[in-house]
């Protein structure tokens, strides 16, 4: 909603390890981490109450229902999961939805 989606992600990544451990995820110490980026944080806070944003992540949640989303990154392809992660893999279930579509 800034205009800052990128630099914040990249920020939120490179911190990643300070703020998301498994063993003990603290997702409140990204602010810590992406105010650098120019982002107004209390904008960016006061906009997490907003109903459309609320709506974007029900869908998103609903989605991740439908597609039986069980890790990031997931890749579908036509709604198809890709099964095991790699390259090639990918490569693979492109080629065959590919010919399923086309008949090639």
């Amino acid at each position: 909603m800034q205009g800052k989606y990128w630099p914040v992600l990249d920020a939120m990544f490179e911190a990643q390890p300070l703020w998301a451990a498994h063993d003990n995820p603290r997702p409140e110490l990204i602010w810590n981490h992406v105010g650098a980026t120019g982002i107004d944080i209390a904008k960016a806070k006061s906009a997490l109450q907003d109903p459309i944003i609320a709506e974007v992540l029900r869908k998103d949640m609903a989605d991740v229902v439908t597609l039986k989303v069980t890790k990031t990154p997931q890749f579908f392809v036509n709604g198809k999961p890709l099964l095991d992660f790699g390259p090639e893999q990918l490569k693979e279930l492109v080629r065959s939805e590919t010919r399923l579509a086309y008949g090639k």
